[in-house]
């Protein structure tokens, strides 16, 4: 019976399904580092989803210009946020959540109405095609897992070493640390606070509308009202089981995939587990890991 379930599909899908959570999970990373907490990013990713899902009905079927129009749509909006709480001083916890519970109203209102002012019968919409790596695709078990998988999974691995590499050797990765560990002295030393949390909270933003728009035109195809499921949340808790660095970030996506993976292939035959516990288990998974490690101490 294991058999169905240990699989190379199974795999596949954990790979498919760390996508979004590595992306979301770089840009916590990134603006946490500088010591803001971005509790918004579960509003970007339905705002990044359906932004992609109507940029691509509008271009007539040009994912590129969906991913493009997800983009430039949560760089504004999260500029928007920037400018109320960094320069402004709003509660971010306050302020995030207000914008989660606005973005997942005013997504669920456009997804019913949009389809009649583009002419369409919904939101359906082509998915990017995997992106087989010559020679490395064709390496048994692991090829097929890894080296065949969607172009975005392959930058959101790129973008873990880049900004593992920038925080440990740039002047700006430092700058970013130095603001995240003690702001007043890295004022002192004459870098400016503000200016690094506004960028890096917009940077948090774009990754959050990047992990929407795959998963509605990357991985589904369409829009669904809600489809964030808590992946805003949970990416919190990946960048904390991550030690609040990109590789420990990229492996804990990696296990949150897993279970995540486990709930859409489990087999219906397996009746010794409840099924409504491995619905569960990615997020029996975040409150144990939330209750380990309560009292890391991160930037």
């Amino acid at each position: 019976m294991w058999e169905q379930l240990v699989n190379i599909e199974l795999f596949g899908a954990m790979v498919r399904l760390t996508t979004p959570l590595l992306l979301i999970s770089l840009g916590a990373l990134i603006v946490w580092r500088a010591g803001i907490i971005n509790l918004a990013l579960e509003g970007f990713i339905l705002l990044g989803a359906l932004s992609a899902t109507l940029g691509t009905l509008w271009a007539d079927g040009s994912l590129l210009i969906g991913f493009t129009i997800a983009v430039l749509t949560c760089a504004l909006l999260g500029i928007a946020l920037a400018v109320a709480i960094v320069s402004f001083g709003a509660n971010q916890i306050v302020t995030g959540i207000a914008f989660n519970i606005g973005m997942l109203g005013l997504t669920d209102y456009m997804s019913s109405v949009a389809p009649g002012m583009l002419n369409t019968n919904g939101l359906r919409t082509a998915i990017i095609p995997n992106l087989p790596l010559p020679v490395l695709s064709d390496v048994p078990v692991v090829g097929p897992v890894f080296f065949d998988q969607s172009p975005m999974f392959y930058f959101a691995v790129i973008s873990t070493l880049v900004v593992g590499y920038v925080f440990k050797q740039t002047g700006i990765g430092i700058a970013i640390r130095a603001v995240g560990e003690n702001a007043r002295a890295a004022d002192t030393a004459g870098i400016s606070v503000s200016r690094i949390r506004f960028f890096t909270f917009v940077i948090s933003c774009v990754y959050a509308g990047l992990a929407g728009a795959f998963l509605s035109i990357g991985y589904l195809g369409t829009f669904i009202s809600g489809m964030s499921s808590g992946q805003g949340y949970i990416a919190l808790v990946i960048v904390i089981l991550g030690q609040w660095t990109a590789i420990g970030t990229l492996f804990a996506a990696l296990l949150f995939g897993l279970a995540q993976a486990l709930v859409v292939r489990w087999p219906s035959n397996l009746t010794s587990f409840p099924i409504e516990l491995i619905t569960a288990l990615p997020y029996i998974l975040t409150l144990g890991i939330v209750a380990l490690v309560s009292k890391a101490r991160g930037p």
